[in-house]
């Protein structure tokens, strides 16, 4: 399998991963550390299915913007979750919000962390704050109801266009 530039950030999100790990409430949540394994695997594969439906040349030798490389980062994360609730019995109480959004919690800090590495700005959290209700809530509907293991090229120029909105918008010079 072919290697992308792109697949840097994993060691990253091995990180990113482990302190979302340390916070989450785990009287509520359970952890799957091989998940970033399998999205690691799943990633190129990923990544050539979107090439192959822009490019009619080679897709191997063109390359994609950096809002569809978080795009399918975010779609695999979501589809390959991290963080599980627990089933009733062996829950301790009621999960908070942010509990039950754990996983796109994490998409929302990954697409935050490539973004401000990749264009040097910083991410304005005051001002997304208006938005990020609705951003969770598109990602959960995503999680809950995409057709899982069909990727969608299409959910992957959609979420693209997103972060395309969300780099214009919420993200000034430092």
């Amino acid at each position: 399998m072919s290697s992308f530039n792109s697949q840097q950030w994993f060691p990253l999100f091995r990180k990113l991963a482990a302190k979302y790990c340390d916070y989450a409430d785990k009287r509520c949540i359970a952890f799957r550390p091989e998940s970033i394994d399998e999205i690691e695997l799943a990633y190129p594969i990923r990544l050539n299915a979107v090439k192959n439906v822009m490019f009619f040349d080679d897709p191997a030798l063109n390359r994609i913007d950096r809002h569809k490389i978080i795009a399918l980062y975010i779609q695999l994360f979501l589809e390959k979750k991290l963080f599980w609730l627990r089933s009733i019995e062996e829950r301790e109480g009621n999960p908070s919000p942010s509990t039950l959004l754990i996983n796109e919690i994490f998409c929302i800090d990954l697409m935050r962390i490539i973004l401000q590495d990749w264009i040097g700005k910083q991410f304005d959290i005051n001002k997304f704050e208006r938005y990020k209700y609705s951003f969770l809530k598109l990602l959960a509907y995503y999680r809950e109801y995409s057709e899982l293991h069909k990727p969608s090229t299409f959910n992957a120029f959609i979420f693209a266009h997103l972060i395309y909105f969300v780099e214009n918008e919420f993200f000034i010079h430092r």
